[in-house]
């Protein structure tokens, strides 16, 4: 997100007790960044975040956030202010009349920490990346195999973090 380095989505301790726990810190990064990537946002914790978009003079953008805490500015890519717009906390922008072509915005978003229900996703993937996994293999006569799926409960709390139209 326009180049700036966000802190880790959630600390070790906040996943004390929970199956597998303490977690190696790579093994934990890992997890909670397949989650970001996966939803397309950082979620938390709160960042301050310029993009560049396409508006194509629509009245109606949408910033890659799911918690829009503030827009801070609106240029044109001329970098003329843009104004008269509203935000919503889901990311909407909208401008009777429509934005410029392309328009570049400075906004503040995500959650102050990690939100409670992602923690047990993150740590269920933890827990898989630790492991490894492994569920299928063959070398000879020997078979193992790859587990690649998730418990549907997680994917479930997941699909609510996910941006609107990422599948």
């Amino acid at each position: 997100m326009g180049g700036v380095t966000l802190e880790s989505l959630v600390q070790g301790s906040e996943l004390v007790g929970f199956k597998g726990a303490p977690f190696p810190p790579a093994v934990l990064n890992a997890a909670a960044e397949s989650i970001r990537t996966e939803c397309e946002w950082h979620i938390a914790p709160l960042a301050t975040s310029t993009v560049k978009l396409r508006a194509g003079t629509s009245d109606t953008v949408l910033l890659p956030t799911m918690h829009l805490v503030e827009v801070l500015e609106v240029t044109s890519s001329a970098g003329d202010a843009v104004t008269g717009w509203e935000s919503m906390q889901d990311g909407t922008l909208e401008r009777p009349g429509g934005f410029p072509r392309f328009i570049n915005v400075r906004f503040s978003h995500g959650h102050a920490a990690c939100p409670a229900e992602l923690l047990t996703v993150i740590a269920e993937r933890a827990v898989s990346g630790a492991a490894g996994r492994i569920s299928q293999e063959s070398l000879g006569s020997r078979s193992v195999s790859l587990e690649s799926g998730y418990d549907s409960v997680s994917m479930a709390v997941l699909q609510k973090y996910k941006l609107q139209g990422a599948p």
